[in-house]
């Protein structure tokens, strides 16, 4: 929209600039140059050149502040083909350059900004006697000062306009507030625009005051200078002269009475017709009109990021980006530009947005005027709106809707706005949709954030719908939340969580009418779908608060177990354990076994994620018995899992499977979809462990489709990273990178830290693989911090023993022991059997480095039956291939040669190609030194393409360089 003071040709801003014009309030007699110097009063060329040299504009710049000075050396070289004497004349006015395009490219390139700087150049090169600019007829008031964003619009609707043609009206549409009249201004005194049709053949109509037709073509009449009581034939005839521009502002307001719309139509048809006039006329609304042959009917969106933060701070004056309010308000603004502008004049000249933050809390979009002006379309958020609701195309369905829509911050689905308003449902969309006061996205119908709060205040439903659409938000929450992971779930997460904000939005209108009870019917589908999709619901905490005062003990305790398996679900641990012993108490007050077994099994799930196996198969051995005296058989299945997950974190694989096989089966007794996939993925956990890499493949498959069916993101996740460890297992480093990065984003877009921090260090192991240490080592040092953070000692220990495994390849032997010797205890902790074998071979390696053969030799062995007792075949081909070795350097060159061929089987048989290159670089070194040159050759050449297939360039050139070396 136009800039608030629209009755001033030249608004005021605080920099001395005015409509991108230096304010006449400035000093008398100014500096004759100088960046402190005001824009040229005058503006003949090379007093507007000198200026613009001297502010040191430049297309990266800004109208706001001055740039680096141009000298006239810089300048001549930048504009090509002249020198510098040449720059230093047209500064004096000695003399002109032959034309503007390549100064105009250094001054201010294709920046939007500068478009008013560009006409002022243009026009003073056009005109050697040019007038002051209070003589010059402005026949288009120029766009805000603070016109940005719009870069995308003009440069659809620019050519429409410019063309020859017979199509060269353009109809702008759009809401309250968002820009149609600033956009058309700023069309009409773009300068390609003022190049084709000149300064006199260009006019603006001002509409908002006409209520006929016959008034609209008495004011275009008045616009060009013509005698209304000549008729329109006679504006018609002048207006078809000479080609010309005419914008038509706020068109609605002849064409709204449904008796003047097809005279409207026509006179817009008569304009159209008259060869070379281009019609650019704004519209409130989306309404089709006719008449014309529109060559383009635009709609205006809302300002998109990062324009609308931009032009809060440029209004402003001040950036704003560290305030902690800033988000939020420009959120609450929705890109709307005149709530932008109106709002950010009242931050003007503040440090701190808080204070203004806390009363657009209090009285919202009501920030959104300027009391000086009054309530005008310009001035005023409120009465904008207030506009398009007072329109003949409201209807009262289409009230009924808009009041709705201020109570549903995620907007309505059709189905849920053909339930609540049944056939009228559709006529109300279409209405909002053609006043431009909802949008439509993916289905479902919007407001945008400060025309929604209006809704809020002013315009609240009445009955029936004031609880109609609490009940059916509520309704919906219990019918699909409660069969969330079952066969008949398939899509309620991914319904809901579209509707969670509506659902948060009616379970607060609920309790603030003391209907307590409607929320709580709708509970356990609630934190079964904020439980599995990891929502965030503080609305669980206000349901506490109100069964307390209504001293309703266990809906107070579900609501706090519901809080607990939230933050569960985002690795907020202490916030989990909290609240579940919380509600354990209360559980017992009352006597629900089940609430109870169900806190005593998450306290289980706490303990094991932070390796505490013993307190978790203590939790678990506990809640089993009760699950299964009240007959639970899912708290049954989940304690089952447990148990096989912490026998599976202790390496015994067949007591795991024993545990998962018999789980299975009762997940699937009780159609639990969620667990069945549980159970598979876990079964599949086992086999990648015993490098039974196709087996975990299905199992990951199988699971994966799982809990996709049942739209749970951390299993999802869980599965892709699976996945992706088989593929590096096998060497497959550009499909494992793949899984990771897929992987990631969906763990951190449920808050997992756990999973997050898996990711990233799996991407570090595949830089260390190929020797990217310092990649490999800042992914490792990222993730530690995420794995103390949530406790996770085995991550923890993974992280240091991989930081020590880069140091180890630096040589820096010192640093990689002391990193194996830190992550010793906690594998043995935590009982990682793996986690230990890898530690003890990694103090080998430094041993063998170190020409510590006996020492080496001992930690090869001493590791060797972990890998074997833990199934891991990679471990155990490592160890024989270092015990190889040990055997070359001390010239046993048949044990070396047997170690090597006997972990080159089990390197193939995991598919781990860096071991298979290894052992042959090996084999290669032993026929060297047995002088069979011939072999050592095929050796190395192998070696060199394995090495390469797997991108570890290091020792590829090692490879190479052996194969110069040999005779």
């Amino acid at each position: 929209m136009g800039f608030l003071r629209s009755l001033e040709r030249f608004p005021k801003n605080t920099n001395g600039l005015e409509n991108g014009m230096p304010s006449s309030e400035g000093p008398e007699t100014p500096e004759k140059t100088g960046k402190g110097s005001p824009y040229p009063e005058h503006q003949e060329f090379s007093k507007l050149l000198d200026w613009h040299l001297n502010f040191g504009t430049r297309p990266e710049g800004s109208p706001d502040a001055p740039g680096k000075r141009w000298n006239n050396k810089r300048f001549a070289s930048a504009v090509g083909s002249v020198n510098e004497r040449t720059v230093r004349n047209w500064r004096t006015g000695r003399s002109r350059p032959n034309d503007l395009a390549s100064i105009e490219e250094e001054l201010f390139g294709k920046n939007a900004a500068y478009d008013q700087w560009r006409f002022d150049l243009r026009h003073a090169f056009d005109n050697r006697d040019t007038p002051k600019p209070e003589s010059i007829s402005l026949r288009i008031p120029r766009a805000p000062q603070h016109f940005l964003g719009r870069a995308t619009d003009i440069e659809v609707i620019l050519p429409v306009v410019l063309s020859s043609g017979a199509q060269t009206s353009v109809l702008v549409q759009g809401g309250p507030g968002i820009g149609k009249t600033a956009l058309t201004k700023a069309i009409g005194n773009h300068p390609e625009v003022v190049a084709r049709f000149g300064e006199e053949r260009r006019w603006f109509v001002e509409l908002e005051t006409t209520a006929t037709a016959a008034d609209m073509q008495d004011a275009i009449t008045r616009a060009i200078g013509g005698d209304p009581s000549r008729g329109f034939r006679a504006t018609l005839d002048s207006l078809g002269v000479e080609p010309g521009l005419i914008v038509l502002d706020n068109l609605e307001t002849p064409w709204e009475p449904t008796a003047e719309r097809r005279a409207t139509e026509y006179t817009l048809a008569e304009l159209a017709a008259l060869p070379g006039l281009a019609v650019l006329a704004s519209f409130r609304g989306l309404n089709r009109i006719a008449g014309p042959d529109w060559g383009r009917v635009h709609h205006v969106q809302h300002l998109a990021a990062p324009f609308d933060a931009d032009l809060f701070r440029r209004i402003a004056q001040n950036d704003f980006t560290n305030d902690p309010d800033f988000d939020k308000f420009v959120g609450a603004l929705g890109g709307i530009p005149l709530a932008i502008e109106l709002v950010a004049t009242r931050a003007h000249g503040r440090q701190s947005l808080a204070t203004l933050w806390q009363q657009w809390t209090k009285i919202g979009a009501d920030l959104a005027r300027d009391s000086s002006f009054g309530d005008g379309r310009l001035s005023s958020l409120p009465h904008s709106i207030e506009l398009s609701l007072s329109s003949e195309r409201m209807t009262p369905p289409a009230r009924r809707l808009f009041a709705l829509l201020g109570k549903l911050p995620a907007g309505i689905a059709d189905e849920d706005r053909d339930t609540l308003l049944g056939d009228d449902g559709f006529p109300a969309e279409e209405a909002l949709l053609n006043l431009a006061l909802a949008l439509e996205h993916e289905g479902r119908i919007d407001l945008l954030p400060p025309i929604r709060e209006h809704a809020l205040r002013y315009h609240p439903p009445g009955p029936p719908d004031d609880m109609a659409w609490p009940k059916h938000y509520l309704a919906l929450t219990k019918e699909r939340g409660e069969v969330i992971g079952k066969q008949k779930g398939e899509g309620a997460i991914a319904r809901l969580m579209l509707e969670f904000a509506n659902i948060d939005a009616a379970i607060r209108a609920v309790l603030g009418i003391g209907r307590r009870a409607d929320a709580m019917a709708a509970l356990s589908g609630l934190y079964r779908l904020t439980y599995i999709a990891s929502l965030p619901a503080p609305v669980l905490n206000d349901l506490a608060k109100a069964c307390n005062a209504d001293g309703d003990l266990l809906g107070e305790a579900n609501c706090i177990f519901g809080l607990g398996n939230v933050a569960l679900a985002r690795s907020d641990h202490n916030g989990a354990q909290k609240a579940f012993e919380d509600a354990l108490p209360l559980y017992r007050k009352v006597g629900d076994l089940l609430g109870e077994a169900n806190c005593i099994h998450s306290l289980g799930n706490i303990a094991l994620l932070h390796s505490d196996h013993d307190g978790a198969q203590k939790a678990y051995e506990n809640a089993l018995p009760l699950y299964r005296r009240v007959g639970a058989v899912l708290g049954e299945a989940n304690c089952i899992r447990g148990l096989g997950d912490i026998a599976l974190a202790r390496s015994d694989h067949d007591d795991a499977r024993k545990a998962y096989e018999g789980a299975l089966r009762l997940h699937r007794k009780v159609d639990d979809l969620l667990g069945e996939a549980n159970c598979i993925q876990s079964l599949g956990d086992i086999a990648l462990r015993r490098s039974d890499h196709d087996g975990a493949q299905k199992a990951y498959e199988d699971a994966l489709s799982l809990y996709r069916k049942v739209g749970d993101l951390l299993g999802e996740a869980n599965c892709i990273k699976s996945l992706g460890d088989i593929a590096l297992r096998r060497s497959d480093q550009d499909r494992a990178q793949k899984a990771y990065g897929d992987a990631l984003p969906l763990y951190r877009k449920i808050g997992d830290l756990l999973g997050e921090a898996n990711c990233i260090r799996s991407l570090g192991d595949i830089d260390l693989t190929r020797s990217n240490h310092d990649r490999a080592q800042k992914a490792y040092e990222d993730a530690l911090p995420l794995c103390r953070k949530i406790g996770d000692l085995l991550g923890e220990a993974n992280c240091i023993r991989s930081l020590g495994d880069i140091a180890l390849a630096r040589s820096n032997h010192d640093h990689a022991q002391k990193a194996y010797e830190d992550a010793l205890p906690l594998y043995r902790k935590v009982g990682d059997l793996l986690g230990e074998a890898n530690c003890i071979k990694g103090l080998g390696d430094i041993a063998l480095r170190r020409s510590d053969h006996n020492g080496a030799q001992k930690a090869y062995k001493d590791a060797l039956p972990l890998y074997r007792k833990f199934g891991d075949v990679l471990g155990e081909a490592n160890c024989i291939r270092g015990l190889g070795d040990i055997a070359l350097r001390r010239s046993d060159h048949d044990g070396a040669q047997k170690a090597y061929e006997n972990a080159l089987h089990l390197y193939r048989k995991v598919g781990d190609v860096l071991g298979e290159a290894n052992c042959t670089d090996g084999l290669g070194n032993i026929a060297l030194a047995q002088g069979d040159n011939r072999k050592a050759r095929e050796c190395f050449d192998l070696a060199m393409s394995l090495y390469g297939k797997i991108g570890n360039k290091e020792w590829e050139e090692i490879c190479q360089k052996k194969l110069v070396e040999l005779p």
